[in-house]
C-alpha cells in the first residue's frame, strides 16, 4: 500500500496522474499563498510603525 501511495505522488508531481503538466498547476496553487505572505508581511510593518502591536505587548506598560 505504501509502494501504491508513492507511486500515486509521484505521478501527482509529473502530471501523470490527471494528464495535467506540472507547469499548469504551479501559478495557481503558488501565487496566492505568496500573495498572502507579502501582504501579511507589509500589514504588520505598518502596524510597527504606527505602533499598534498587539503580541507580545503588556496593556499599561510602554
Amino acid at each position: 500500500m505504501l509502494a501504491e501511495l508513492t507511486r500515486w505522488g509521484i505521478d501527482l508531481h509529473t502530471g501523470v496522474l490527471f494528464e495535467v503538466p506540472p507547469y499548469l498547476l504551479v501559478p495557481p496553487l503558488g501565487i496566492p499563498p505568496a500573495c498572502f505572505l507579502v501582504v501579511g508581511i507589509l500589514l504588520g510593518e505598518v502596524a510597527h510603525r504606527r505602533g499598534r502591536r498587539t503580541c507580545g505587548s503588556v496593556s499599561g506598560v510602554k
